[in-house]
């Protein structure tokens, strides 16, 4: 995983960690095998996703090309009609090596980027969601996993304020 996060980091993509991963972050204990990610959703950005993933050796497992995903309406409609909520990126070579991509703004990326927090790692920064905004992006998923999740960062959230 350190190494997808370097990548997206070095290639310049507008992305913020979201998910179990970003929940470890903030210190609490969390298991979980895939990245997940939300990302600026503009055809630039998208590309420079794409062709960064790609160079890792990731690709997608839904059949789903770049100029679907670059495409607004397309992409919306893969998100309704499909229930299509992320692209998943896996490496055929290592199965550890899964990234998901959301293709829809639970909440608004400008507004997710402008309060994310950067852990710093050896030479790159982990651009993380902020706690308040991981809770939003939890209660939508509704998982069991993410129930537990929202406790812990609600619990965060208290300590954090008092």
């Amino acid at each position: 995983m350190q190494r997808i996060l370097q990548a997206l980091w070095a290639c310049g993509v507008d992305y913020v960690v979201i998910g179990g991963v970003a929940v470890a972050l903030w210190g609490i204990p969390r298991t979980t095998v895939d990245l997940d990610v939300a990302v600026r959703l503009t055809p630039e950005n998208l590309e420079k996703l794409w062709q960064c993933l790609e160079t890792l050796g990731l690709r997608p497992r839904q059949p789903v090309g770049l100029e679907v995903i670059k495409d607004c309406m397309r992409r919306a409609r893969l998100v309704r009609e499909k229930g299509m909520r992320v692209l998943t990126f896996e490496n055929p070579d290592d199965p550890l090596e899964v990234v998901d991509v959301l293709l829809e703004e639970v909440v608004p990326f400008e507004e997710l980027h402008a309060r994310r927090k950067v852990f710093r790692a050896a030479s790159f920064g982990i651009p993380v969601a902020s706690v308040p905004d991981l809770i939003v992006l939890k209660t939508r998923s509704g998982r069991p996993v993410d129930v537990s999740d929202i406790q812990a960062l609600r619990m965060l959230e208290d300590h954090e304020a008092s």
